[in-house]
């Protein structure tokens, strides 16, 4: 699987840079290379993940858009009380559910889906994949 951009403008690794600063952490190698290289997040043609369940992704988040799919915009609307702690939303899919990255090093890299509906409770968030290549975003491409 692939994610198509359905507008792809790619953002400057400064950009990506300021947002780990704020956020206090270092974000995936491969996701820092997804927002400079190819798009700073943006809705993508409708996909579904191929791991354990289908996760059909429909936008990916980036760093400092200014709009609805900004990360710390969307953690913010997650953080109180909801979203699990640790997260950080990279991707939206169907149902209001988030793809997410740990904020932990011990994790550092792995792919977690979030489910709304399980509440803030530690069942809401499950690893889907070691890394964000292994969840299905190998080849990132703009379309």
């Amino acid at each position: 699987m692939a994610l198509y951009f359905i507008n792809p403008r790619p953002t400057t690794p400064q950009s990506v840079g300021a947002l780990e600063s704020r956020l206090g952490t270092q974000l995936p190698r491969s996701f820092r290379k997804l927002l400079v290289e190819v798009s700073n997040g943006g809705v993508v043609e409708p996909v579904v993940a191929n791991s354990d369940r289908s996760i059909g992704v429909v936008a990916v988040l980036g760093a400092a858009r200014g709009d609805a799919l900004d990360i710390e915009d969307r953690l913010a609307q997650f953080r109180v009380g909801r979203l699990v702690a640790g997260l950080i939303p990279i991707m939206d899919a169907e149902g209001g559910t988030l793809v997410c990255l740990p904020i932990p090093q011990v994790d550092f890299g792995t792919v977690w889906f979030w489910e709304h509906e399980r509440g803030p409770e530690g069942h809401a968030a499950t690893m889907t994949t070691p890394s964000l290549q292994g969840f299905g975003a190998n080849p990132l491409t703009p379309s």
